[in-house]
């Protein structure tokens, strides 16, 4: 069983979202970053030593379809582009 802590901003959107073993021991840390109308243009996964883990990176077109993802490591390599 994982516990979760999830921080939201003003306009009820995820910025953070921490995820813990059911020990209590921190896991990961989930970052959300948003463009103007809501849609999620960034996300980091941080390893418990807070290094970057994962970075996904969404592109969208101006009806607010997702058109790109980007999937790198933490070292900004890409590992998968859809």
């Amino acid at each position: 069983l994982n516990n979760k802590k999830t921080e939201f901003d003003k306009d009820g959107e995820v910025i953070q979202e921490s995820d813990y073993d059911k020990d209590g021991s921190l896991r990961t840390v989930t970052k959300c970053k948003y463009n103007k109308t809501g849609d999620v243009i960034e996300e980091e996964v941080f390893d418990t030593k807070t290094k970057v883990a994962e970075k996904h990176i969404y592109k969208y077109n101006g009806l607010g379809e997702k058109t790109e993802e980007q999937i790198m490591d933490g070292s900004e390599k890409r590992k998968r582009y859809l």
